[in-house]
């Protein structure tokens, strides 16, 4: 990995019944994006067409770090988004994330490496995410330039990756000193008629001592487990997804949320629903996928982002032992399912005028 230096701090610092019905408590919320204008817009320097995995601010640098699916590493100051590269990791990246005391950065490589590094970006520790029996998944070709497409690049190659950002995710615990990750792989299967199946495998991971980064453990197989992943900040569970598998959607088959203690093994969960009226498939009715989860810094709301259809938000808390879904929000209005307004004999309403930046 190449990498320009900044001066910073080293890396490396070194329950009760669990709930598992959901109720639906709430009703979804349509909210408009407010914001019209950019409070600055950059063009990353890439040399190559990419996309990018992760875009996250940092306090302690003042800036906003945002990492590609070519591997490259930038630093966009937050007042006024100048870019400077900061990195370039070979395979791409796929997953990134800053630790909770500001003095370390993890991330997963495409070609399954776990990677720490400190503030000025030197890298501290790095591990491969796989054993031998678990075997990447080649999520796409990345093109080396706008003649070449890679469409037969064999591993290890320029235009290879392993793992794309829907293939890998990761999460600090609140202290710094842990982390989980989750990544795809090829289950083993000893039928020979169609692909084997694809699951994420979670594992746990010490930050510090003479290594830098030491596997804890191997999480609890959960068919179909899916990349998004969140520490509860108070250190309690770890939250992971199954996209559309058994058992979600209050004895649908749905999305739900699967806890993990820290040694890897399930702490129960909770299906998913939804309040929206559509999209959701009506209230109750199982959401769509989950491409996000996240928590609130006190522990007391999770949030689940839905993608798949309207794009939304929900807002979940727990209390008596049970899940309440406390609000749903679209990010979007749902389409009109009468755009010409026929029937009404006046045509399209006029638009709004788009509200201010606040």
């Amino acid at each position: 990995m190449k990498r320009a230096g900044r001066g910073g701090d080293a890396c490396g610092r070194g329950a009760g019944p669990t709930p598992t019905r959901s109720r639906l408590a709430g009703a979804a919320h349509s909210l408009p994006l407010p914001c019209t204008q950019p409070l600055w817009s950059t063009a990353l320097p890439t040399t190559t067409p990419t996309t990018l995995t992760a875009l996250v601010h940092v306090l302690e640098l003042d800036a906003v770090v945002a990492a590609t699916a070519a591997g490259d590493l930038f630093s966009l100051a937050s007042a006024n988004g100048a870019a400077e590269e900061v990195g370039a990791v070979g395979g791409g990246v796929a997953a990134l994330a800053w630790s909770p005391t500001g003095d370390a950065v993890a991330l997963i490589s495409g070609a399954g490496r776990l990677l720490l590094m400190d503030r000025s970006w030197t890298v501290c520790a790095d591990v491969a995410v796989f054993q031998a029996w678990a075997t990447p998944v080649p999520a796409r070709t990345l093109p080396r330039d706008d003649s070449d497409e890679a469409a037969g690049a064999p591993p290890g190659s320029a235009g290879w990756a392993a793992l794309g950002p829907d293939d890998a995710g990761l999460s600090w615990r609140a202290d710094g000193r842990a982390l989980v990750t989750t990544s795809r792989r090829r289950q083993d299967e000893e039928e020979e008629d169609g692909p084997p199946a694809v699951a994420c495998t979670l594992r746990t991971w010490d930050v510090g001592g003479p290594a830098g980064l030491a596997l804890h453990a191997l999480g609890e197989a959960v068919p179909g487990l899916a990349s998004p992943v969140t520490w509860q900040p108070n250190s309690r569970h770890i939250y992971g997804v199954v996209n559309g598998g058994p058992g979600g959607g209050d004895g649908g088959d749905g999305s739900r949320v699967v806890l993990f203690e820290r040694n890897g093994l399930t702490h129960g969960g909770f299906g998913l629903v939804s309040a929206a009226g559509d999209g959701g498939g009506g209230g109750g009715a199982p959401p769509p996928n989950v491409s996000s989860i996240a928590w609130s810094p006190d522990s007391e709301v999770l949030a689940i982002g839905l993608a798949g259809g309207p794009p939304s938000v929900q807002l979940w808390r727990r209390a008596n032992w049970h899940w309440y879904l406390k609000r749903e929000v679209r990010l979007l209005p749902p389409p009109d399912p009468n755009p010409g307004g026929g029937g009404g004999g006046g045509g399209a309403a006029a638009a709004s005028p788009p509200r201010p930046c606040l």
